[in-house]
């Protein structure tokens, strides 16, 4: 049965195109991504690259090490990846009643909600900011 009056036939070629949509990505990682200057494995870098010519990618790190990070920062193949890179700075040391209340929530040990509950407000205040679309999550633990 074909389709009649008043539905329009639409060929392949005549189909309606998407458009473009521009997403604000969320990189999180334990520390900045090496380059191919860099030791260690590109593969996040060149995905990150890849995929900021049509997205907006923010960069979160726990970075611990300056000399690392100014390498990444000096490195001309970065410029342009990320619109934003943002070091978290260390979370602070537990109190005794947030780990009290962080062992009986039986959560994850890195989660940092009831071991520092004003820590991570400001944590979460960062992605509230970026207003992402989409988060990438690698290697959270060295």
């Amino acid at each position: 049965m074909t389709a009649r009056w008043p539905f329009p036939r639409l060929s392949q070629d005549h189909a309606p195109r998407q458009p473009h949509l521009t997403l604000n990505i969320l990189v999180l990682t334990f520390d900045v991504p090496a380059t191919s200057n860099m030791p260690g494995s590109p593969r996040l870098f060149n995905l990150c690259r890849s995929l900021s010519r049509q997205h907006r990618l923010t960069l979160v790190t726990l970075s611990r090490s300056q000399e690392r990070y100014q390498a990444f920062r000096n490195d001309p193949v970065t410029t342009g990846v990320f619109e934003r890179i943002i070091v978290l700075p260390d979370p602070p040391a537990p109190g005794w009643w947030g780990t009290q209340v962080h062992r009986f929530r039986q959560k994850v040990h890195f989660a940092t909600r009831y071991r520092n509950a004003r820590y991570h407000a400001e944590q979460c205040r960062y992605v509230r900011d970026v207003r992402i679309s989409l988060c990438i999550t690698l290697r959270l633990q060295p």
